[in-house]
């Protein structure tokens, strides 16, 4: 994956949905992310687990999906393809395709649902 040429766009996640991205973070973060998140990735995740949205919903900007996008496609490449993941790999594919520089292929292969 290279640098990204192209100007991020920010990504809204609706209010429903962001229960299932937050537990991915922390899930992931647990699990195996933490020693692959640099520092300024680390203090977005942290903002995005302690914010409190209220009744909107959350606005992740560019700049932060700048340096989300090449940190999540070799998290999510390796997850199990579940249906129940569908509503999360929406998410997590608005924020990629949001990227600009990650190629189509690294988006199919970070897909953790059947569709």
């Amino acid at each position: 994956m290279g640098i990204n040429m192209e100007k991020a766009q920010d990504v809204f996640i609706q209010p429903w949905e962001i229960p299932l991205f937050t537990t991915w973070i922390e899930t992931t973060l647990a699990d195996q992310g933490a020693t692959k998140a640099g520092k300024d990735t680390h203090r977005i995740l942290n903002a995005l687990l302690t914010k409190d949205f209220g009744k909107g919903g959350m606005v992740i900007t560019g700049q932060e999906v700048d340096l989300l996008a090449p940190w999540m496609v070799p998290l999510l490449t390796p997850q199990e393809r579940e249906d129940e993941n569908s509503d999360l790999c929406q998410v997590t594919n608005r924020i990629l395709r949001a990227h600009g520089g990650i190629s189509r292929e690294d988006e199919r292969k970070s897909c953790i649902c059947r569709g």
